[in-house]
Parts: structure tokens; sequence; C-alpha cells
């Protein structure tokens, strides 16, 4: 998960910060950037469009004039919560023609680990030690 934000016509995501400006957006917010919410906390909200400001080569003293005089629905308009993708766990279905990855059909039976390293593929007896 990660927040887009558009400001006075930049527009980035958070993912896109250095070090340097995570460090800055930190001692702002007094929170950690992985607990960073701006829809939650002014001083979060604050902290992003500082560095949105930054980027754009500002002053300090124009980002403070700046950030006085924003609402609370430029705030809100400011920023997109974005979803980062999820990883599939099943792979993509495969299309007529294409080469598996996988050499062995999924209906080719497959050995046990201990076959292929020699073994019978059979676990161990359990019993009494002789």
């Amino acid at each position: 998960m990660s927040w887009k934000i558009n400001f006075d016509g930049s527009s980035f995501e958070f993912d896109d910060f250095t070090i340097e400006e995570l460090g800055a957006v930190e001692k702002i917010a007094d929170i950690t950037w992985s607990q960073i919410h701006p829809w939650r906390s002014i001083l979060a909200a604050k902290a992003f469009l500082t560095v949105a400001l930054m980027r754009q080569g500002l002053s300090d003293a124009e980002i403070s004039e700046r950030l006085q005089k924003l609402t609370l629905g430029e705030i809100k308009d400011a920023f997109e919560f974005v979803m980062d993708p999820i990883p599939s766990e099943e792979p993509e279905a495969e299309s007529e023609g294409e080469v598996s990855a996988d050499p062995l059909p999924s209906s080719t039976p497959r050995s046990s680990p201990g076959a292929r390293k020699g073994g019978t593929g059979r676990q161990p007896k359990r019993g009494r030690a002789a």
C-alpha cells in the first residue's frame, strides 16, 4: 500500500521518496514512515506536502506560507490511497502453443523426493530398535 500525492501540479508516489525525504517526513510528522497516514493526521499530511513543495524547489518560508493557506478539502484531495498489486500464487493460464516452464504436465506422476536421490522414496519403518 502506498500514497499517491497530487499537489501543485506535481504527482508522485510515496514509494518514490528518497531516504532523505523519508527522514524529513518522519521528523515533521513525528511518526515512522511505515505508520504514516495523511488522512488521519494533519502532521502526516503536512509532512508529505512539505516534501512535495521541497521537490519543486520552494524555500522554507514559501513552503510554510503555502501550507498555512491550505483548506481541509485541498489536503484530502491531494492524497490517493493506492493498493499494491497482490501477487498471484496461481500461474496464469497458458495459451496454446506456449511452452510450459514445467517439463512434466500436471497429470504426469511424480516420484517422491527420496526416489530422486537414489533412494526408494519410502519412509523408514518405525518400530523398536534392534
